[in-house]
């Protein structure tokens, strides 16, 4: 931390973004605007904390530096529990490492070209001798009740997820830690009360391995019992002990370890499939053809009434 000129206080460029933008947009804490300072008051695990954001000029800096300082009885916990968060989110939020969600390109989150080749899949995973793909594509959208807001993913927007180095699924998992863990550190308006995620909704190309089932009971444990977590998968991922003995038997229990730690699953079929083109943003060609055909058929009711009501002299 550098060490500004006024003793006690400390500042740290890093902190400048995310501080001025979250706590500036909260509504129900306490707040006072004198001599260019914002005060925060609140409790953070039954203890008393006070923020104090001062923004003033830094010779050194030669630019607006935004100084910190907390206090009250609270402050130690607070800072134990913040500033490894913080530090984190920072460091993500300046390498570019988030996705921009694909609803603000104006871009499909799948294309239709991956729709087929990762979702509209006819045969069950391994047989016909058909060719799978390698990639796993993932979407999901979270929701949450804390007044103060995860900005850098926002909520109910899906976020696409492909498996590089890693499974989608874990990809996924780190994101809702960081907001989980970003979201309890906030101030609440209503002591001892669950702020954080409400509900996830997942999307998968593949149904999850055992390893990841595993790995996402264990988040949904750390969130809360009451999390609403939906999973809605195109293809059974290895769930045969024919060719995948010991990987089939792994995945199918840890599907069912998902159901048991409360966590719906779901296959795409019927009405679920409109609700994944509506999730991806995609309009297939020949979704694009139906509408011209739908058109067409329009017209030609249209004439035949034109008819009838002229030869019925009602026209």
């Amino acid at each position: 931390m550098q060490q500004p000129q006024q003793q006690g206080w400390e500042v740290d460029r890093r902190y400048e973004d995310i501080m001025s933008l979250n706590y500036g947009r909260n509504p129900f804490v306490q707040k006072n605007d004198i001599n260019n300072e914002n005060v925060y008051r609140f409790k953070f695990r039954g203890k008393d904390v006070c923020i104090t954001l001062t923004q003033c000029h830094h010779v050194l800096y030669m630019k607006d530096i935004l100084y910190m300082h907390v206090d009250g009885n609270g402050k130690t916990e607070w800072c134990d529990a913040a500033t490894p968060i913080l530090d984190k989110q920072c460091e993500r939020f300046q390498s570019g490492k988030l996705q921009i969600p694909g609803a603000d390109t104006g871009e499909p989150l799948v294309s239709e070209e991956k729709f087929h080749e990762c979702f509209a899949i006819p045969y069950a995973y391994g047989t016909n001798g058909t060719e799978w793909s390698n990639e796993t594509i993932l979407l999901y959208k979270y929701s949450s009740n804390a007044t103060t807001k995860y900005w850098h993913i926002p909520e109910d927007t899906w976020k696409k997820i492909v498996n590089t180095n890693k499974h989608a699924e874990k990809t996924m998992i780190e994101d809702l830690e960081d907001i989980h863990d970003y979201l309890t550190i906030q101030p609440d308006d209503n002591e001892g009360s669950y702020k954080a995620i409400l509900s996830v909704e997942v999307i998968l190309s593949y149904s999850p391995c055992g390893e990841c089932s595993q790995a996402l009971c264990r988040i949904k444990k750390k969130m809360d019992e009451k999390v609403k977590f939906k999973i809605t998968f195109s293809n059974f991922y290895k769930h045969t002990e024919e060719g995948y003995v010991k990987e089939g038997i792994d995945n199918m229990e840890g599907l069912k370890d998902l159901l048991q730690s409360g966590i719906k699953l779901d296959v795409f079929s019927d009405d679920n499939w409109h609700y994944f083109f509506n999730a991806a943003g995609l309009v297939t060609r020949r979704q694009k053809r139906e509408k011209d055909d739908k058109k067409i058929l329009q017209y030609l009711e249209g004439v035949a009434i034109e008819q009838d009501l002229r030869k019925n002299r009602l026209l």
